[in-house]
């Protein structure tokens, strides 16, 4: 009776251990869900300046926004490394497919960042010279140009990668923040 009785004892504090641990973490997690994501994203990827040409690409996107009366994007700088990731991907495979099969937007979700965004597009480009010149070849695509102007999204960061053998490669990672 005494060994059932302290078994009885173990497993209750058991259950409360866990109990109390399990409420814990829920309020871990709200607190972190109820954090700015620009925050979030400081605090995982750190602080980002953008080069020259990572730059110009994003000025020229929000000039097409300014032509059509639309509202600027936001420049996502912490989103650098998501688009990196993507420009480098491109290099390697050249497809909106992840070199491993998965869609573009599965980057996302590889850093746990998927229930920010209501909504993610993507644009690519390779082996241009000049912001000018890629820019110029996305807005004389169609699909590339829908993004750009599209009110799906309220953020764009922009990522350029050069390989090896001195071909860029781009990325514009597209977002609308929940």
């Amino acid at each position: 009776m005494r060994i059932l009785r302290k078994a009885i004892i173990i497993v209750l504090s058991l259950l409360i251990c866990v109990s109390i641990f399990m409420i814990a973490r829920h309020f871990v997690l709200a607190a972190k869900a109820n954090r700015p994501v620009d925050e979030i994203l400081a605090e995982r990827f750190g602080e980002y300046t953008p080069t020259e040409t990572e730059q110009s690409l994003f000025n020229f996107i929000n000039d097409e926004r300014e032509k059509e009366g639309l509202a600027p994007y936001r420049f996502e700088s912490g989103l650098h490394t998501i688009s990196l990731i993507r420009a480098k991907e491109a290099a390697e495979l050249w497809s909106h497919t992840r070199p491993d099969g998965r869609g573009y937007g599965s980057v996302m979700e590889d850093y746990e960042l998927g229930a920010y965004f209501k909504s993610i597009g993507e644009n690519l480009g390779r082996k241009f010279k000049t912001a000018e010149e890629i820019h110029k070849a996305l807005m004389d695509s169609e699909s590339h140009r829908k993004n750009i102007l599209s009110d799906a999204y309220d953020g764009v960061s922009v990522a350029v990668y050069t390989d090896a053998a001195g071909n860029n490669y781009l990325c514009q990672s597209f977002v609308k923040r929940r």
